[in-house]
């Protein structure tokens, strides 16, 4: 079976389910990816970035 753009893949998992998933990494590899970009980008863009890799724990209320 193909999905629309001609990847084989199991009849029950779709690309979107696969995106969507949580991160299997290891706590102390989102320690040192959350490190990295710490000193790599000013305050403003680390924050942005470790919000997209799902790296920052969860806003009061948000959880």
């Amino acid at each position: 079976m193909t999905n629309t753009i001609g990847y084989a893949n199991p009849a029950a998992v779709s690309f979107g389910t696969i995106t969507l998933e949580q991160s299997q990494a290891a706590p102390e590899d989102k320690a040192r990816a959350a490190s990295l970009v710490s000193k790599r980008l000013p305050f403003d863009q680390a924050v942005e970035v470790l919000a997209m890799l799902g790296l920052l724990p969860p806003r009061p209320g948000r959880e």
